[in-house]
């Protein structure tokens, strides 16, 4: 990045960083080359943006349509998931929260596999997993753990363990909002800013923790301010604005590489419920979910960027379309037709091998089963 866009990246900033304005213009002289991205690379974050959202109507499809039980909606994030995954280097390790549906799709993480986790299908875990509990050893994606922020010391421990081994790798840690407010935040920022690991702390602030809005989380004036007590640097950004965060979290990890923990807090908003399982609609007022999508979408601030660098038309756009609706349905018959999990698999895997007993209660519930044609 040029020495101009640096100085603009400034910690602990009592507005969040921008770089564009609500309507996609520059808010200040730079070029998308100051930042390192290409026309190419723009066009490539816009396509992941829409593909995440488009992702995301067929997830709240299948649980409608009865053909998966549960989902996490990340409508309305999709700039501080897929702008904050394209930064990340390819040798660098991944900690997901729960709407990190981005992240996972700029990786590399195969549409198919997603589909095919979030309808239990076998080859995924054997189906072991909640839905949208995603990971993938080989793109260094750790997998999903239900509880709220105990992925932040797991990293941090990941952390040490580079350091140990010497090795030039780094680390980004996603938690929500609500996050922040277990102990495991605390321990895990503490052990990070001690013994100086290569982690960045990226919390996806969308403004509800299930049904506890922000002002109930915390006194202070934002998130990123609380990384002073752990002698890191904080970074208030915009979430929603792609370009910000890809800068910000492109400097993150120059300096996470570094061994300078930093801890990002990216301003956006929650479109949809916390899940399938909550009703936004008995706690939000519908007022202010309007005033987000009408003035700060993630997706409308980047197509009017990328028009007024003449990058974006009508046709081009709606070419894109019929290619993500495409891509989606695709895997979504591809993940279809694979296996539903046995229930013999209930018994497997306990043991490395499965005693006398267990068997014996595994053969019982398959002859109740048989004998039921079920």
């Amino acid at each position: 990045m040029t020495e101009k866009t640096l100085n603009y990246i400034q910690p602990f900033t009592d507005e969040p960083i921008r770089f564009i304005s609500s309507e996609g213009e520059p808010l200040f002289d730079f070029t998308p080359e100051d930042i390192g991205l290409t026309e190419e690379d723009l066009k490539t974050l816009y396509y992941y943006m829409k593909l995440t959202r488009a992702f995301d109507r067929k997830g709240m499809f299948l649980t409608r349509s009865g053909k998966a039980l549960f989902y996490v909606e990340v409508a309305g994030q999709e700039a501080a998931t897929v702008a904050s995954g394209y930064a990340v280097p390819e040798n660098d390790w991944i900690f997901p929260a729960h709407r990190e549906h981005g992240v996972y799709l700029v990786r590399g993480y195969p549409l198919v596999e997603m589909f095919a986790q979030v309808m239990g299908r076998m080859e995924v875990n054997k189906a072991r997993q909640m839905p949208v509990h995603w990971g993938m050893r080989k793109l260094r994606i750790i997998t999903i753990s239900s509880p709220v922020g105990n992925q932040l010391p797991q990293a941090v421990g990941i952390g040490m363990a580079i350091n140990y081994l010497k090795k030039d790798e780094a680390i980004i840690v996603y938690v929500g909002d609500g996050g922040t407010a277990e102990g495991d935040f605390h321990s895990a920022l503490t052990m990070a800013g001690v013994f100086k690991t290569p982690v960045v702390f990226f919390v996806q602030n969308n403004h509800w923790a299930i049904s506890v809005p922000v002002k109930r989380q915390y006194a202070s004036k934002n998130i990123a301010i609380k990384a002073i007590a752990y002698g890191m640097e904080g970074y208030y950004v915009d979430g929603n604005d792609f370009l910000a965060v890809y800068a910000t979290t492109k400097l993150a990890f120059e300096k996470a590489h570094n061994k300078e923990p930093v801890l990002i807090e990216a301003l956006t908003y929650r479109y949809g419920s916390h899940s399938t399982a909550d009703q936004a609609d008995r706690y939000r007022d519908p007022r202010e979910l309007e005033y987000w999508q009408k003035t700060w979408d993630p997706i409308k601030r980047a197509r009017l960027y990328l028009q007024r660098l003449g990058i974006w038309n009508e046709e081009w756009e709606k070419e894109l379309d019929e290619q993500i609706e495409e891509e989606l349905n695709k895997a979504i018959d591809e993940a279809e037709k694979r296996p539903l999990p046995g229930p013999e698999t209930t018994f497997e895997d306990v043991y490395a091998q499965m005693p006398w007993h267990i068997k014996e209660e595994m053969d019982e519930l398959l002859r109740e089963l048989k004998e039921k044609g079920a």
